[in-house]
């Protein structure tokens, strides 16, 4: 977990000024059902909590950049991890 955090934030920082939109994370209503790190990491911590993390993650690294969720899972996971990030205010600007 510790390198996807550092790769997020080293992403976001190094593009910051020549890509200010990015598609932080995909299909975490689903990523449970995958072995790969995303899978592992929603799976330890549950999909809200990676979700706002690699939000604020990416804001941190470029407060100014235009952050995206994405999930093709549009379902009452999906609408419930939406309606999460919106309650702790996570520094989401669009969904997709």
């Amino acid at each position: 977990l510790k390198l996807q955090r550092e790769r997020i934030t080293e992403i976001v920082r190094s593009f910051k000024g020549s890509v200010d939109i990015f598609d932080v994370i995909n299909e975490t209503t689903v990523s449970a059902k995958s072995d790969n790190a995303i899978g592992r990491w929603v799976k330890a911590e549950g999909a809200t909590r990676v979700v706002d993390e690699v939000l604020n993650l990416a804001h941190e690294a470029n407060p100014q950049a235009k952050l995206l969720y994405n999930d093709f899972n549009l379902s009452v996971d999906f609408e419930t991890v939406v309606a999460e990030l919106q309650q702790a205010k996570a520094p989401m600007d669009s969904l997709g």
